[in-house]
């Protein structure tokens, strides 16, 4: 009975202890909520999405963040009432049907909307109806969301040429505060945000940091400063999850759709994720001796041009147009 009453009374400070401890830590999360710390870490950490910001607009996707802004012109780019760039084949268009997807480069930045590389492969495939799935920015796991959604939309497809220029982080459209709705959307919904933006800064059992992301203000606080420390090529940045949940909600369209889908490398950029699915085939289009004007990511008009009669040999060479 004495050692009962002993080890109650060891208990109650133990018990004060702990009590305090998580009072004060519920009152650090309430504190860092109601200021927003947390959600100004986050938004120093994100990677924002700045070109020819009056064509783009927030959309509800979980994976694409953002797309084209439907029915919009700015200068000599204008966006089709469907939300992909100008000019926009009819859902119902014969021929060699064809969507291309990637992002500024096939978007086409600077250039006219007869001058973006879509528009040279059809005129270089006689006409062939292309569709333009390019927006600026956006990695592979946006690129290849984007053509599953497409995919879907049409019914049917021949091709999807898919060209991954952006290796880095899935961007978020820049101009306007990171609103917090934003982020908890993102937290909950959109698997690779926490991957690719909060990292977590200690080791965890899996799932566990990803838990406290998503609940804990003073966590993602903390994950956020600790993120906005590392280089842009850290390891700890990992787009995995999003790439390979896109890479496979973007095979099982295409087999409904029987599409082919065909990677399109471009010379100025190896492809991320050594040995991840590449689709059914690839174009490269490195060749000897590639001009530099070749390589750039917004290229003149004349290696816009250049690019897509290469792509259009590759595919009659392949047998996958006539």
């Amino acid at each position: 009975m004495r050692e009962l009453s002993h080890l109650r009374r060891l208990g109650f400070p133990a018990a004060s202890i702990l009590l305090g401890l998580a009072a004060a830590w519920l009152l650090a999360e309430a504190a860092v909520r109601v200021r927003d710390l947390d959600l100004h870490a986050v938004q120093k950490v994100l990677y924002y999405q700045t070109v020819d910001l009056a064509l783009h607009e927030a959309v509800s996707s979980p994976l694409l963040h953002y797309a084209l802004r439907p029915s919009s012109q700015l200068g000599a780019a204008s966006v089709g009432a469907t939300g992909l760039r100008n000019p926009t084949p009819p859902d119902d268009a014969a021929g060699l049907r064809v969507l291309f997807g990637g992002g500024s480069t096939v978007y086409g930045t600077d250039v006219a909307d007869h001058e973006t590389l879509p528009a040279r492969l059809s005129v270089h495939l006689g006409g062939a109806p292309v569709w333009n799935l390019g927006v600026s920015a956006y990695t592979e796991a946006q690129v290849l969301e984007r053509a599953r959604l497409w995919l879907d939309h049409l019914g049917n497809a021949d091709l999807v040429l898919l060209m991954i220029t952006n290796p880095g982080r899935r961007p978020v459209l820049g101009g306007a505060p990171y609103s917090r709705e934003a982020l908890e959307t993102a937290l909950f919904w959109d698997p690779g945000f926490i991957d690719e933006n909060l990292p977590s800064p200690w080791p965890l059992p899996g799932g566990v940091h990803t838990l406290l992301a998503q609940r804990s203000p003073v966590w993602r606080y903390i994950s956020a400063s600790r993120a906005a420390q590392l280089p842009p090529n850290a390891p700890q940045w990992n787009p995995q999850r999003a790439r390979a949940l896109a890479q496979e909600g973007l095979r099982d369209a295409a087999v409904a759709a029987e599409a082919t889908v065909i990677y399109v490398h471009y010379p100025r950029h190896k492809l991320p994720c050594e040995g991840c699915w590449r689709g059914d085939a690839e174009i490269n289009l490195a060749r000897h001796q590639t001009p530099r004007s070749h390589r750039d990511l917004h290229p003149p008009v004349p290696a816009l041009d250049a690019h897509a009669q290469a792509i259009a040999e590759a595919l009659r060479a392949g047998g996958f147009a006539e």
